[in-house]
């Protein structure tokens, strides 16, 4: 039953267990901001009137991925691409989440005068053991991603195991609580008088 997963966590997570590691992602209590910027910028998505059918289910499984974070989502396997450009220029942003994954990339390519250059790569990546530190220029997008969402084109690759999602269960916010409370407990054992 999909259900059991995010039941047992939240038992785990009730009982004050701080052993919460096989269910939740690394991620930071800062990092909750971005995620919110994600969601949202999903929520946008879903309003295009050129999805079809099928991408509209694909993006609310990233959606439910995204809103269940930092807790993991069995089942959920999403890859998303949002680009736009012109023969001179090209932009591309890449949002994809797995059930021990999230990562954010981003590139493009600009013509010169004498040539062109490339440039992009892994900007964020979150795992159950692992966390990157990205620039904050390298985010940035993220305070236009509403704008584009709406605008650029999409591809979507959607490798989700339905068998295993859980739709009920869409709301991780007791578990960026937990971590922000054990990010205060850390911060009150490094003190000292």
């Amino acid at each position: 039953m999909p259900t059991a997963w995010f039941n047992e966590a939240m038992k785990l997570l009730e009982g004050e267990d701080d052993d919460l590691s096989n269910y939740l992602l690394s991620f930071q209590p800062e990092d909750r901001e971005l995620c919110d910027k994600l969601a949202d910028g999903v929520r946008a998505m879903l309003t295009r009137s050129d999805l079809r059918p099928l991408q509209i289910a694909s993006m609310a499984r990233l959606l439910l991925g995204l809103s269940r974070l930092p807790l993991t989502t069995p089942g959920v396997d999403v890859f998303v691409t949002l680009h736009t450009g012109t023969p001179d220029d090209s932009y591309a942003y890449e949002i994809g989440i797995k059930e021990d994954q999230l990562w954010l990339g981003g590139g493009g390519y600009i013509r010169g005068p004498f040539g062109g250059d490339s440039y992009g790569g892994w900007v964020f990546e979150v795992e159950e053991a692992f966390h990157s530190d990205p620039d904050d220029a390298e985010l940035e997008w993220l305070d236009e991603f509403p704008d584009i969402a709406l605008n650029y084109d999409i591809e979507i690759q959607d490798d989700s195991d339905e068998s295993q999602l859980d739709w009920e269960n869409d709301d991780g916010s007791a578990f960026w609580s937990f971590i922000e409370s054990a990010d205060d407990l850390d911060e009150e054992e490094d003190w000292e008088p």
